[in-house]
């Protein structure tokens, strides 16, 4: 599916995880788990399965249409993703540290755990899952059909990734907070 500067991988598989991978390679491979929708940017991607059989893979390209015509109204099941943030509150600080690689090098890198965010916001680990649950739910992140160990801070790091409005807000929430810039994609 495409829109008018993103596109989304919808995998409808219920077992096999596929690979999106940005053909100019400035960015990492994206995983898309069974049954979950990701929105992407890249203007040509490779997709393929997880297992990386050869000789399958599928090609997307995409130009983004800055005059995308109306199809008429929206279906009021699909919900466009808010930037109603405040910078001020401690799951902003979670989501903040939670992204700091991605924000400033544009790639997730090794992705922290709760407890190692909780050490750098003097918060608890379990005050620190709780204002991640309350992230996925804020953003509408749906859960995948088969869940592994830190799934919910992947998906955030994915969210903030394909949502630049939600990056752009971090940066700046963070450049406030420590009187410095932060840079990247």
């Amino acid at each position: 599916m495409a829109g008018t500067d993103r596109w989304r991988i919808e995998n409808l598989s219920d077992s096999e995880p596929l690979v999106v991978e940005d053909v100019d390679g400035q960015a990492v491979a994206t995983v898309a788990l069974p049954r979950e929708s990701l929105p992407f940017a890249h203007d040509m991607a490779v997709v393929t399965p997880f297992g990386r059989v050869p000789g399958v893979a599928v090609t997307v390209f995409f130009s983004p249409s800055a005059s995308a015509p109306s199809a008429g109204q929206r279906c009021p099941a699909i919900k466009s993703p808010r930037c109603e943030l405040d910078p001020g509150a401690r799951y902003f600080a979670v989501l903040s540290t939670l992204c700091e690689h991605v924000l400033k090098y544009g790639h997730a890198g090794r992705v922290p755990t709760s407890s190692d965010i909780a050490a750098r916001l003097a918060l608890s680990p379990r005050a620190v899952d709780s204002h991640i649950d309350y992230l996925v739910d804020k953003f509408d992140i749906p859960a995948p059909v088969t869940r592994s160990t830190g799934w919910k801070r992947h998906a955030l790091i994915r969210y903030v990734h394909a949502h630049e409005g939600v990056a752009q807000l971090l940066r700046v929430g963070a450049r406030a907070a420590t009187g410095q810039l932060v840079t990247g994609a």
